[in-house]
């Protein structure tokens, strides 16, 4: 019976010391941080950081949540967030920051790894943060407009980016987490989401679309909404979206297909000192829309449909990959982890080199395109 008794004194002694947070604060001690636009200041010499932080003063019933910006700038970026405090009574909690929003003019200049290194490394952020690079100016406009969803306009881009695969399929999600892992990995480079800003109903909106490119940390240029579609069906990451045939003469149709699911198996081989790889892509589809008529019964038409959707697949991919090859030269396909994979002493001896090798990859694309539903019943 004693027995029982020290183990259950024990066992609250040990809940009372561990069941508390290490790092407490109310909510009065903190100014959270909803997200952080990432410029160079104005003398080049340092950071200026444009933080949008939740405004806990107003009643949220009477007027809805509200944003702030908060400026701040340092030699640092650290530097720039410990001289926030000069300007707020509270210290700046980023434990619930959404996005990050990084400049051009850093990501081409400087580079983003130095800049996910540290918000990987800080004990308050979450690690499932969203990271983009701003087109615009500066990175400080991304934050600096209404959201037509939310007033919190970096909520909005962290769920428009997060959703964009399973609509349109426009645009790349990486977490703060997975880029690191991009940064730490073999054969391969990133890709981040980009954001603009365009006119909606005579107002200023941030759209998503479209991937920034990098090669080893620095920008090199950028794919658009078109694009980054077939680098999501080379990498198998489509996830929904639509395959949109456009007419080519007068007799056919301008058909959009809706994805259902797709999967792209990746496989290579490498013969005689060149090295092929090979994209088998199986994708299901749904018939949405059809400019003019198309009977769904009729067998030979819907299969005239899966053709001309496979082909388009075999052109789109191949057009992007001779791109990147040519423009960037930069591995967004992860081919050089493919092989680091499968065959690690292939990857050792090819990696020295592997600018060249991966300018001079073959790329064979072999798509399986099936209608699975077209509103109508179909025999078989």
């Amino acid at each position: 019976m004693l027995k029982k008794i020290v183990a259950v004194l024990l066992s609250v002694s040990v809940s009372l010391m561990f069941g508390s947070c290490w790092n407490y604060r109310g909510l009065n001690q903190i100014t959270i941080v909803s997200g952080v636009a990432i410029d160079k200041n104005e003398n080049d010499t340092g950071y200026h950081l444009s933080c949008e932080v939740v405004d806990l003063l107003t009643n949220p019933k009477q007027s809805g949540i509200k944003a702030k910006l908060i400026e701040c700038d340092g030699d640092t970026i650290f530097d720039a967030f410990r001289n926030a405090k000069r300007r707020v009574i509270n210290k700046l909690y980023i434990g619930h920051a959404d996005v990050i929003v990084i400049s051009e003019e850093i990501a081409r200049v400087e580079g983003v790894k130095s800049i996910i290194d540290l918000f990987y490394r800080d004990a308050e952020c979450r690690e499932t943060m969203t990271v983009a690079v701003s087109r615009e100016k500066t990175a400080k406009r991304m934050l600096s407009i209404y959201g037509i969803d939310k007033s919190i306009v970096s909520k909005e881009i962290k769920q428009i980016i997060e959703n964009d695969n399973k609509y349109s399929a426009s645009t790349r999600n990486l977490e703060l987490y997975q880029i690191y892992n991009y940064f730490h990995g073999e054969g391969k480079e990133i890709t981040l989401p980009s954001v603009h800003v365009i006119q909606n109903d005579e107002e200023p909106v941030v759209e998503a679309g479209g991937v920034a490119v990098f090669k080893s940390d620095l920008l090199v240029g950028y794919l658009d909404a078109f694009e980054t579609k077939y680098l999501l069906y080379a990498n198998d990451e489509v996830k929904g979206g639509l395959l949109i045939i456009n007419k080519v003469k007068n007799e056919e149709d301008n058909v959009a297909l809706e994805v259902h699911e797709t999967k792209t198996d990746r496989s290579f081989e490498y013969k005689d000192g060149k090295i092929k790889v090979l994209l088998k892509i199986d994708t299901q589809v749904f018939l949405g829309e059809h400019i003019n008529y198309v009977d769904s019964l009729d067998k030979e038409k819907i299969t005239e449909l899966e053709k001309r959707a496979e082909q388009l697949l075999i052109k789109e991919i191949g057009a992007l990959v001779k791109k990147v090859q040519t423009e960037f030269n930069s591995d967004i396909f992860n081919f050089g982890n493919m092989i680091y994979k499968k065959d690690p002493k292939l990857w050792k001896k090819l990696e020295p080199n592997w600018d060249n090798e991966f300018r001079n990859i073959e790329v064979v694309v072999q798509p399986k395109v099936k209608i699975i539903n077209t509103a109508f019943l179909k025999n078989n």
